[in-house]
């Protein structure tokens, strides 16, 4: 499903977020400023975590510049939490990651 399928289905529950975050709507779709408001399940979040954070042209990168990424073109409240529970869950990224210790 799409996001723009889910925002559809769910729109009762933007509902108490409209007013708090500042949300839009626009041709039946709301919006965070540019970023287009994702709802629904889990597995839709962790689509678009992933969209920018695992393609090899994107180079798995680090929670910060994952986050940023995401937040250019989409939005949900707890996003930042999202984007680091996946990059911390990240098995690549884990494999390679740099002990410091």
């Amino acid at each position: 499903m799409h996001c723009r399928e889910e925002q559809i289905i769910h729109n009762e529950d933007i509902k108490p977020w409209i007013d708090h975050h500042n949300l839009r709507q626009h041709d039946q779709l709301w919006w965070k400023n540019d970023a287009l408001v994702v709802v629904g399940n889990n597995n839709l979040r962790r689509g678009v975590i992933q969209s920018f954070h695992n393609p090899p042209s994107m180079g798995h990168p680090r929670i910060a510049n994952t986050y940023a990424l995401t937040r250019r073109d989409y939005w949900w409240p707890n996003m930042k939490k999202d984007v680091e529970e996946y990059v911390k869950g990240c098995a690549l990224c884990q494999a390679n990651k740099i002990n410091t210790h």
